[in-house]
């Protein structure tokens, strides 16, 4: 088999679309696989250049340059989606990250201040991974002084990050154009969800420390409302116009994911079900996320979460939706209520079974592990101790 360079990016640009096809078409285990040979390409893509140039890529011609920075650019991408809805040990850590970067002082472009924000993600989502391994069982033991110090690194390049988004799409910054202004409203939205996931992941009162972000929640809905009235009021003519005969089909990242994770975390419960809403009335699909999967996997777990310990297994969405009408809105579920850990299964076609395991704590820092599967044709949960 032949490993030159050439080679390996011809295999790598067919993993991408053979990953992107296979999420467009529900079949979620196969796009994986083709998601995980090609992180181990662009391995290999690595290993070929430093050996051919003796040294480092950055000695690589510029056009070489490009089109390896794209490619490891968009596997990236589809790498931290997998991350971020659940996908456990879905694919190999083989990326690279870039640390201790320098935030510029403001943006030229949303696409500028879109890879920058990747990278703090996909750290955040690392620390808070790593911390979870190095704990293990115990959900009541201190983060290191080296996590700590991480999280406090990442903290101070998001407010970077942050000023120079202030200051990029100000009135006097990038153009305002349409395009600008929607990937800024759902650039702020992932911000957010960084800003909550660092603030959290360390904390040893579990998952009550949402609780103090209602607000930052808000602001995600508040997003997610703009970004609406834009699609459908604000954009005739252009190619954001809402158009119900084409397909709601992207490769990216959306407001599928600010979403998913304001219905899983935010606890105030009319948030949380706007954040369901929206999802359920979308049907679209954003790379590995599908808001009606979304949609399921966050409505099972605001039922076991409001219905606590001995939730009945036959729940399905219309007990969902008379839970949802009976229950106190004031009222937060208890921390022995919430689960953490959320991974989801994802089913290998549109008739398959769609699984959740997630932790849920009990007495003295310990912890049970639920499994919760969705039957395609009955629509109905059983849930179990995993």
């Amino acid at each position: 088999m032949s490993t030159t360079k050439a080679s390996i990016r011809v295999a790598l640009i067919a993993c991408i679309v053979f990953t992107c096809l296979e999420f467009v078409r529900g079949h979620y285990q196969t796009a994986k696989s083709h998601l995980q040979s090609g992180l181990k390409l662009l391995g290999q893509l690595g290993a070929v250049s430093r050996g051919a140039q003796g040294t480092e890529c950055p000695s690589l011609s510029r056009a070489d340059q490009s089109v390896d920075g794209w490619l490891a650019e968009q596997f990236a991408r589809l790498h931290l989606q997998a991350r971020l809805f659940g996908q456990k040990h879905a694919v190999p850590q083989v990326l690279a990250v870039e640390r201790n970067q320098v935030q510029p002082v403001s943006f030229v472009s949303t696409s500028h201040a879109r890879k920058c924000l990747d990278r703090l993600i996909g750290e955040a989502t690392s620390l808070t991974e790593r911390y979870h391994a190095e704990r293990g069982d115990s959900l009541d033991s201190l983060p290191t002084p080296e996590i700590l110090e991480q999280q406090s690194r990442i903290q101070y390049s998001l407010a970077a990050w942050f000023r120079a988004y202030e200051a990029s799409s100000s009135p006097s910054g990038i153009k305002r154009d349409i395009e600008s202004v929607m990937g800024f409203k759902i650039l702020h939205s992932y911000y957010l969800v960084a800003r909550i996931t660092l603030a959290t992941c360390l904390r040893l009162d579990g998952e009550m420390a949402y609780d103090s972000h209602t607000q930052d929640f808000r602001a995600i809905m508040l997003n997610s409302w703009q970004l609406g009235e834009i699609v459908f009021h604000d954009a005739p003519g252009t190619k954001f116009a809402h158009d119900p005969s084409v397909p709601p089909i992207v490769a990216d990242m959306g407001w599928i994911t600010p979403l998913y994770f304001t219905a899983i975390k935010c606890r105030e419960r009319e948030v949380r079900l706007e954040a369901i809403r929206f999802l359920s009335h979308g049907d679209c699909k954003e790379g590995i996320w599908d808001a009606a999967l979304a949609s399921q996997v966050a409505s099972q777990i605001m039922v076991i979460e409001e219905q606590g310990p001995g939730v009945d297994p036959k729940a399905t969405q219309a007990a969902a939706k008379e839970s949802h009408a009976e229950a106190d809105e004031s009222k937060l579920p208890p921390e022995a209520n919430r689960v953490f850990d959320v991974e989801v299964i994802l089913p290998e076609g549109p008739a398959g079974v769609l699984g959740v395991l997630c932790k849920r704590r009990k007495d003295e820092g310990a912890y049970e592990s639920l499994a919760m599967y969705r039957d395609a044709r009955s629509c109905q949960w059983s849930i179990g101790k995993a």
